[in-house]
C-alpha cells in the first residue's frame, strides 16, 4: 500500500509528518509518496491563512498551538526543531526544486537538506542567496 504524503517545505506540519514517517513505515510496511504541492498557492486560491496568521489576533490562540507543538516534540523526542523565525516564507522555489530533485533522482536527499534548513537551521529559504547556498549541501 501507498499512501501520498503531499505537503509543502514551508509548514511546521510537513516537518512533523517527515520525521515520523519512517518509522510508521517500519512498523505497518506502508510506504509514502512524497507530493510537493504549493501550500501558499492552496491558501491563496481557498481564501485561506496560515493558522499562526489566521489567529493571529486571538487572544492565546497561538500560545496554546505553541503549547500543543511542545508536547509533540516532547512526546516525539524532535529535539532539532525551531519554529522558523522567517515564517510564513514563498516557498515556490523551493517546492519548483523538489520537483527538478525528483526529475534527477536526489529527492530524498534534496528535502532531507531542505526540511532541515527550514525547521532546524531557521534559514530563510524565501532569499535566494540563501536557498542557493542550501542547495550546495546536497
Amino acid at each position: 500500500m501507498k499512501v501520498d504524503f503531499i505537503f509543502d517545505i514551508a509548514s511546521p506540519n510537513a516537518y512533523f509528518c517527515h520525521q515520523l514517517i519512517p518509522g510508521f513505515e517500519e512498523r505497518t510496511g506502508v510506504k509514502f509518496n512524497y507530493v510537493p504541492c504549493l501550500l501558499g498557492g492552496i491558501m491563496k486560491l481557498s481564501g485561506n491563512q496560515p493558522p499562526f496568521v489566521a489567529f493571529a489576533d486571538i487572544k492565546n490562540k497561538n500560545n496554546y498551538q505553541f503549547i500543543e507543538i511542545e508536547r509533540f516534540i516532547k512526546q516525539h523526542k524532535l529535539e532539532k526543531y525551531k519554529f522558523n523565525s522567517h515564517f510564513p516564507q514563498n516557498t515556490v522555489n523551493v517546492q519548483r526544486g523538489a520537483l527538478a530533485a525528483q526529475e534527477l533522482g536526489i529527492f530524498d536527499e534534496y528535502i532531507e537538506v531542505m526540511i532541515c534548513a527550514m525547521w532546524e537551521e531557521d534559514k530563510n529559504l524565501s532569499d535566494l542567496d540563501v536557498l542557493q547556498e542550501t542547495l550546495i549541501n546536497i
